[in-house]
């Protein structure tokens, strides 16, 4: 004779909060694999900011740092337990006016610049970031901009001397054709010397305006061009030229050399716009 078991019937309760118990089971298992996924893209993105020259880090609200890149941990050590104000500017209280904590309070970018000395300028990017769990942080972004800004002060000097390198031998030019024009010279011998010097500072013009028009051609190496030069051959011919422009100044000028040869290595273009800013 067989024999059967019978089965208990299951209330509608209980299997309800079975399906509720599956379809958990089934979030989790979905949450843990998005999490996973998650994880492994920050790790990739924090790999990306590892690699990057400039300095990254993010900053909590409690002045904690929550990550660091290797540019900023090259430039201010690991920063470990330390706050931000203490890593970066060595303080032992938060920094006052800070434009990072801007980020916090308008849940904006930000963009400033910072010098840490008189040597260094970074340009700092302040962003809203958000950690894994939802905590609010600022991912700031440093730049070094140092070489830039000294580029952009040479290049302001440079337009601030330019009216004095273009006025000396605009004068010079300006003093022998007003010699010329009022009969000052008569002999042909006189008159072809003093056209030849208007022609050499209208030359020495051409140059200073080329120059400004390779403003970006800064680097020293590229801009100069050395030659040797006799210093007996350069200077009468030059103090020659001064010769109408010291006249209406009323003022006389003496030198003497020795009597060996005396050589100079200098590029000859700029040689002349150092007497010239001399005189």
């Amino acid at each position: 004779m067989k024999k059967y078991k019978c089965k208990k019937s299951v209330g509608p309760e209980v299997e309800h909060l079975r399906q509720r118990v599956a379809g958990l089971e089934r979030l989790e298992k979905k949450r843990a694999a998005v999490a996973g996924r998650d994880h492994r893209e920050r790790s990739l993105l924090y790999a990306v900011f590892d690699g990057l020259p400039a300095f990254i880090y993010l900053q909590a609200k409690d002045y904690s740092i929550r990550f660091a890149n290797r540019a900023f941990r090259d430039r201010f050590g690991d920063p470990g337990t330390r706050r931000c104000y203490e890593v970066i500017s060595g303080l032992d209280t938060p920094c006052p006016q800070c434009p990072t904590f801007r980020v916090f309070d308008t849940c904006e970018p930000q963009t400033w610049e910072w010098q840490p000395g008189s040597a260094q300028t970074f340009q700092i990017y302040d962003y809203p970031f958000f950690e894994m769990d939802g905590t609010p942080l600022v991912l700031e972004l440093g730049i070094d901009i140092s070489e830039t800004k000294n580029l952009e002060k040479a290049r302001n000097e440079l337009f601030a001397n330019v009216s004095h390198e273009l006025r000396t031998p605009l004068m010079k030019i300006q003093g022998y054709v007003e010699a010329l024009r009022d009969g000052f010279y008569t002999d042909a011998a006189d008159c072809r010397k003093q056209l030849d010097i208007i022609s050499a500072n209208t030359r020495r013009m051409d140059r200073l305006i080329g120059d400004l028009l390779e403003l970006a051609k800064l680097n020293a190496y590229q801009s100069f061009r050395f030659q040797i030069l006799s210093l007996q051959e350069i200077l009468p011919d030059y103090f020659t030229e001064l010769e109408i422009y010291l006249r209406k100044k009323q003022l006389r000028l003496a030198y003497s050399l020795p009597a060996g040869e005396l050589t100079v290595k200098v590029d000859p273009g700029r040689f002349i716009q150092v007497l010239d800013n001399l005189v």
